[in-house]
C-alpha cells in the first residue's frame, strides 16, 4: 500500500517546500513545454496543459502559485515562474463537451 511519504511530486509550486506535496492541480494556460502537462480524449486536446503542485499547507492556506511544472512530473520534474504562462490560454472546447453547455 502507498501513503504519502511514497509519492514524490517534488516542491511545492507555491512555497517551494518539499513537505507533503500531494495535490496536482490542471491550469488553463499552456505548459512551458509542449506535450508534458494536461489534456483531454473528449475534446482532442494534446497534452499541453500546465500542472502545478502544492503542498498540503499551502493548499490550506490558499497561497498563490510562484511556479509551475516544467517538464515531465515524473521524478519531480523542474519549476518555471508561474508568470512565464499567463499570456498562454488552454482551454476544453466546450462544443466538444455537451455535459457542459447551457440549455
Amino acid at each position: 500500500m502507498m501513503d504519502a511519504d511514497d509519492i514524490d511530486l517534488g516542491t511545492c509550486c507555491a512555497c517551494g517546500g518539499a513537505d507533503r506535496v500531494l495535490s496536482i492541480l490542471m491550469l488553463n494556460y499552456r505548459a512551458p513545454i509542449a506535450g508534458t502537462g494536461w489534456g483531454c480524449a473528449v475534446c482532442d486536446l494534446a497534452p499541453d496543459g500546465a500542472i502545478a503542485v502544492l503542498c498540503d499547507d499551502c493548499v490550506n492556506h490558499d497561497r498563490p502559485l510562484q511556479f509551475v511544472v516544467e517538464g515531465f512530473l515524473k521524478g519531480g520534474g523542474k519549476r518555471a515562474p508561474y508568470a512565464s504562462i499567463l499570456d498562454r490560454r488552454f482551454d476544453h472546447d466546450p462544443a466538444k463537451h455537451p455535459e457542459c453547455r447551457r440549455h
